[in-house]
């Protein structure tokens, strides 16, 4: 095990959770800023854009979301990265996801995301709280949010010909 490179035993993944802990979901990319926030009602959860209006989310989208976050890994790393803007981390996009784990214990990771790299198809993504970078594969980004409406629940469908008009 001695010839092994620091590469191959490092930790790959790039957040630490587990999507079914997930209380919050936050996305700020290109000055749009979309949330989802999980309410518990008895032993019904859904997911909330807004809790205040109670403005529904479509609860597939935000967990697929989660659990693609949960399950990126790193290809490589960049151990002394210098400028971020050469990264595209300047500002980048955030993703901040809260957890709240079966002890009641809350955390919160932040993430940066980068430009891709067209010719390693693979973007930089910089973890609050650690001085060096991940390199993943660009194939998450789309998966980002595109619009306020990216995890808009959809509006209930009625039978042709009929209404939800009494």
């Amino acid at each position: 095990d001695l010839d092994r490179k620091v590469d191959e035993i490092r930790e790959k993944k790039v957040a630490d959770i587990y999507a079914w802990d997930a209380t919050s979901v936050l996305v700020k990319k290109d000055g749009l800023e979309i949330s989802a926030v999980k309410e518990k009602a008895g032993e019904e959860e859904k997911w909330l854009l807004d809790p205040a209006t109670k403005a529904e989310a479509d609860r597939t989208k935000v967990e697929d979301f989660v659990r693609r976050i949960e399950g990126l890994e790193a290809a490589a790393f960049v151990d002394s990265p210098g400028p971020l803007a050469g990264y595209g981390l300047d500002p980048g996009t955030e993703i901040r996801i809260t957890t709240r784990d079966y002890q009641d214990k809350e955390k919160e990771i932040v993430l940066f995301v980068g430009r891709e790299d067209a010719a390693t198809n693979q973007v930089a993504v910089k973890a609050a709280g650690l001085d060096y970078l991940f390199l993943v594969d660009a194939a998450f980004l789309a998966d980002l949010p595109k619009d306020h409406n990216a995890w808009q629940a959809e509006a209930p469908k009625t039978a042709e010909g009929q209404t939800d008009k009494k």
